[in-house]
């Protein structure tokens, strides 16, 4: 749980400075840890705290595989990048 929290506080922080979103470094957020501690619902719920300001087509999930990248309804990294 601490680590949705700590990864929702990066997210909320950033959604709220973006008065001038043209102008800011993009959030770049890698997220990794063992399987079942809750990446997956982290990844959704960023996505809905970006829809809900509007700001969902500003951001680009990706993932190393095609099975996760489906599970965070993302695309491969390679994919992604264009590489």
């Amino acid at each position: 749980e601490a680590f949705q929290i700590i990864t929702m506080s990066i997210i909320n922080k950033h959604v709220l400075n973006l008065a001038d979103w043209l102008d800011k470094d993009p959030l770049r957020l890698f997220l990794s840890s063992p399987g079942g501690t809750g990446k997956t619902h982290v990844v959704k719920a960023v996505k809905e705290v970006l829809r809900y300001f509007g700001l969902d087509h500003t951001i680009r999930f990706v993932a190393p595989t095609g099975t996760a990248a489906n599970l965070i309804d993302g695309t491969t990294i390679h994919s992604g990048l264009g590489i």
